[in-house]
């Protein structure tokens, strides 16, 4: 072998593995994202994730050391079964609602800062608590007669706590001060309704109670007369009682009767 054989032999080599890796290494270099995803690079060997890119559907070279860490970009689809509220006349009503949302593109890296890919059980906690704060606007027979409009107002009421307030991207109708005056505004309403339900419940619960301790101590209190007086009989307790009964009411007075035999001289001077 020449020189010259020698020189093409060393320098083939060292092309020929520089090939091998572009072939290696170019296909394992693109990651592919669905069209109904959006996704965060995230590099393998360190497991880091860049938040400072949201990539949507399609194929991207990124890197043989790199792949996405997936986001749901089409419409979440969540079932609230039987949510316990009160309207407002305090009494418990069972709604079953759907509704469907979904995740804002510009918003991403905030999410996955807050909460990762672990939110969907935040969204559900925020509706129902959003259905519990507008319920109380009504009382129990709007909910059967005017049924249309409690729905809308609920359905506005789980859409403005999802979506919040904030202006929407490229609106000029809207200023960051009204934005957080609205937010608060709204917060205090939400927890004043949900304040108030919940205090006249308690205070619904606490007569109750109150109610029942009373009527157990009266049923204690008459097995002991009953016993001491030793009334067995039905209806030697419902004499007791009768007379317990009229003592009660201010109007009636009561007073000890009996027949009285007078003896005495009659005209005739025998007795």
């Amino acid at each position: 072998m020449g020189q010259q054989g020698t020189l093409a032999c060393l320098v083939g080599i060292p092309v020929g593995i520089i090939t091998l890796l572009v072939v290696i290494l170019v296909p394992l270099s693109f990651s592919d994202l669905q069209y109904y995803e959006y996704g965060f690079l995230k590099r393998k060997s360190t497991g880091t994730v860049y938040m400072d890119k949201v990539y949507s559907g399609g194929r991207h070279f990124v890197g043989p050391d790199y792949h996405f860490k997936v986001f749901q970009a089409d419409a979440h689809f969540e079932e609230l079964t039987s949510i316990a509220v009160f309207s407002l006349d305090k009494l418990e009503i069972r709604v079953t609602c759907r509704f469907q949302y979904f995740l804002r593109k510009d918003d991403l890296p905030l999410l996955h800062e807050t909460y990762d890919r672990f939110y969907h059980n935040v969204m559900k906690t925020s509706a129902i608590d959003a259905l519990k704060s507008a319920s109380p606007e009504f009382n129990t027979r709007d909910f059967f007669e005017e049924r249309r409009l409690v729905e809308d107002t609920l359905a506005d009421a789980v859409k403005l706590r999802l979506e919040g307030n904030c202006c929407k991207k490229d609106c000029a109708n809207s200023t960051e001060d009204s934005d957080k005056v609205e937010k608060i505004e709204n917060q205090a309403r939400e927890i004043s309704h949900n304040a108030t339900a919940q205090s006249e419940l308690i205070t619904s619960r606490a007569d109750a109670q109150a109610v029942a301790v009373v009527e157990e101590a009266r049923n204690s209190g008459l097995s002991l007369i009953y016993e001491r007086l030793d009334l067995t009989s039905a209806d030697h307790k419902a004499s007791f009682n009768y007379i317990r009964t009229l003592r009660d009411h201010e109007s009636v007075h009561l007073s000890v009767n009996y027949d009285t035999l007078i003896t005495g001289f009659t005209a005739s001077g025998r007795g």
